[in-house]
């Protein structure tokens, strides 16, 4: 068992080597639709989904297939459908896997824990309010312009944005498309 163990990290090693000039730091810059499921059963029948926002990540790629991320989600707010707002945020980290699938086309996977936030008047009185941590998984395809900058499309589901509601037995939970530029370092 040490053995193989031992040959895993070898060839780990060796396939981080081989690609190290395709290692390095990237930032991204997203326009952000995150949609809010279960919002009206949880809060009101009139609530409305937030508006668009944005969202920055960064992280980095260990080679052309492995990389850390690391993202903000700043959404535009909700309706609680009686004059309140809601204002939902995420902060991430994920491990990110991509295939390339020529020199301008790569799709990817991600997954993560994600800590989401559900603020404002109208969950200032709820009891399973606040932060919930949880995992999240993305999909996703990139567009590269070139070796520095490209456009990312991508859908993530980030998980519960709260506890589960006594009343209705449901959950809000957050998932988002964006869409965005990519720049590599």
């Amino acid at each position: 068992m040490k053995k193989k163990i031992i040959a895993v990290a070898l060839l780990s090693v060796m396939s981080v080597s081989a690609f190290a000039d395709d290692a390095g730091f990237f930032l991204g810059l997203d326009y952000s639709a995150l949609t809010l499921g279960n919002l009206t059963t949880v809060v009101n029948a009139n609530a409305t989904q937030p508006s668009g926002g944005y969202r920055i990540d960064g992280g980095y790629n260990f080679n052309k297939n492995w990389g850390v991320e690391l993202g903000y989600f700043g959404n535009g707010n909700a309706s609680d459908g009686a004059g309140n707002t809601l204002t939902p945020n995420t902060t991430y980290v994920a491990g990110v896997g991509t295939f390339p699938l020529n020199d301008m086309f790569d799709v990817f996977g991600k997954v993560g824990v994600a800590m989401n936030q559900l603020t404002g008047a109208a969950v200032a009185t709820c009891t399973v309010c606040g932060v919930q941590t949880g995992v999240m998984y993305g999909v996703g395809a990139d567009f590269n312009f070139n070796k520095q900058v490209g456009l990312r499309l991508q859908y993530e589901s980030l998980g519960n944005m709260m506890g589960t509601d006594p009343v209705s037995g449901s959950q809000i939970t957050a998932s988002d498309v964006s869409l965005g530029v990519m720049f590599k370092f």
